[in-house]
């Protein structure tokens, strides 16, 4: 078919043709928005399983007076110390944030991409985590490099070793040393992140999560936890407990709270599956939202697009009939109509994608869409399939006409 001709056809229908790329534009753009949805429910729930303990887990929700155990340092060391030695926990998760000055260690964060929307400025500060070996041992397997000694969490060293969130493994390598200004803060590349880690940090394990990318992760010390710290109360609210096998959680978040009453703390201690259920029936309810404005347009899709081939076609079937006249068959005129409708769908899926990508950003929450095959692309198969069967009873309609029919019709 001649480019000239099929752009000119286009130019004299533009007012129906602008009114189906506004529809599938708006369709386009709905239908994103449900899978993106949809895909974060699912990578949701797989990146909470395999970041917290939910078959035999808990982890400190409320009741730690940090200021008043500021001044009792000695109650929160006994109280890792029973955590510790417990031999009904398998393992413990106690991690220490600072912040680390992105301009004194002359780190670039200008390629950074926010993921999370949590209060952190990563321009100029960047999260910096102590993690116990308990801890550091769960997420070892997670780790490029050759990661932490079990002496290094003894002792401070001149030296730190640190492992980097995957994001600075284009800025850095095994063995660089990270310095500020003055030398006298260094640190030592021993491993990256394979993936993404989630890190408590709040009272609740679905909402209050922050990204592992952009962190530095090193080894909370013995020589640290026995210091006047003033941080460690603080950490224990995010305190995570990995318990053994076959045992009734409940008896031994007991015996946990038990030991923190006896040391003047009153624990809230709690599971993983409330928080994660009541996080997903917000979600769930904002699914069905979407899918109900995608289902009512979905309905006025096909029929605003079954009407408006209707009359596009009705109005070239002259034009159809001098086709038919000059030895075009069904199969061209099928391809001729059918080319329409593509170029119509594609020029409204290039449009729709930027108008996702700035006004669909933000999902559900602290989460920010990832643009991908599946919301980006299947969307557009869908619309393009929707089209298609709309254009089968126009285009039956007429390829069942004569030619001297067609070219006597207006």
């Amino acid at each position: 078919m001649n480019i000239k001709y099929f752009f000119r056809n286009l130019y004299m229908r533009k007012k129906i043709m602008l009114l189906l790329l506004f529809q599938a534009i708006v369709y386009i753009f709905l239908l994103m928005n449900l899978f993106s949805m949809a895909m974060f429910k699912s990578n949701f729930i797989k990146n909470y399983k395999e970041n917290f303990p939910l078959e035999n887990g808990a982890y400190i929700k409320d009741g730690i007076d940090s200021e008043k155990l500021e001044k009792e340092i000695e109650k929160v060391r006994e109280f890792i110390n029973y955590v510790e030695n417990n031999k009904n926990i398998k393992s413990y998760r106690l991690s220490v944030i600072k912040r680390l000055s992105t301009e004194e260690f002359k780190i670039n964060t200008d390629k950074f991409k926010q993921q999370y929307n949590i209060d952190m400025n990563y321009k100029d500060f960047i999260p910096v985590y102590k993690l116990n070996y308990g801890y550091y041992s769960e997420i070892e397997k997670h780790i490029y490099g050759s990661g932490f000694k079990k002496e290094d969490f003894d002792k401070d060293n001149e030296v730190t070793p640190v492992i980097l969130g995957e994001i600075y493994k284009k800025d850095y390598k095994l063995g660089d040393i990270i310095a500020n200004d003055d030398k006298s803060l260094k640190f030592k590349v021993v491993g990256f992140l394979k993936k993404n880690i989630l890190f408590l940090h709040g009272s609740n394990p679905a909402q209050s999560t922050e990204s592992s990318e952009k962190s530095f992760i090193i080894p909370l010390t013995k020589t640290f936890l026995n210091e006047e710290n003033f941080m460690l109360p603080h950490s224990m609210k995010d305190m995570v407990f990995t318990f053994n096998d076959d045992l009734d959680n409940s008896t031994v978040i007991k015996e946990i709270t038990d030991k923190g009453k006896e040391l003047g703390m009153d624990l809230e201690i709690d599971n993983f599956y409330d928080s994660l259920n009541i996080f997903l029936e917000d979600i769930d309810v904002q699914i069905r939202f979407e899918s109900m404005k995608v289902l009512i347009y979905t309905i006025l899709s096909f029929g605003v697009f079954t009407i408006s081939f209707i009359y596009l076609i009705n109005n070239r079937k002259r034009e159809v009939g001098i086709l038919y006249s000059l030895g075009a068959s069904k199969k061209n005129i099928i391809f001729m109509f059918s080319l329409d409708m593509v170029f119509v769908i594609s020029i409204a899926y290039l449009i729709s994608i930027p108008i996702y990508m700035y006004f669909g950003q933000t999902i559900i929450f602290f989460f920010i869409n990832d643009f991908n095959i599946i919301n980006l692309g299947v969307p557009f198969i869908i619309m393009l399939f929707i089209s298609l069967f709309c254009l089968v009873i126009p285009i039956n309609n007429i390829i069942k006409l004569k030619p001297n029919e067609l070219i006597r019709g207006k």
